[in-house]
């Protein structure tokens, strides 16, 4: 099964009262965590160069999940993203060294 990601941001947004109609929505706030990921190329950058992919290893929570990525086009809908949960506890620490790979730490 594929996926389409798509992703858009909305500038000059009013936070606040974007809170107060999700939650009489029904929406629940939980708050913001710590994001870990590390973004892997293959070890000459071609995938980032030439094809606009990339495997990410994100942990949030205590749940670390593996994505391949592929933008296709510089569009909202054009992103290929597919999606597996990591089991291995040793893959649970994403700032092993690997090759290729960009590592942050992100509020969100």
């Amino acid at each position: 099964m594929q996926n389409r990601e798509i992703e858009v941001r909305f500038l000059e947004v009013d936070a606040e009262d974007l809170k107060r109609r999700l939650a009489a929505l029904g929406a629940t706030d939980e708050g913001e965590d710590m994001l870990e990921e590390v973004i892997i190329y293959d070890k000459d950058f071609k995938w980032r160069d030439d094809g606009g992919k990339l495997l990410r290893l994100r942990t949030k929570r205590g749940t670390t999940v593996l994505t391949y990525k592929h933008h296709i086009a510089n569009t909202a809908t054009d992103t290929e993203e597919i999606e597996t949960i990591v089991r291995s506890s040793s893959a649970n620490s994403p700032s092993t060294s690997i090759p290729g790979r960009a590592y942050r730490r992100i509020w969100r």
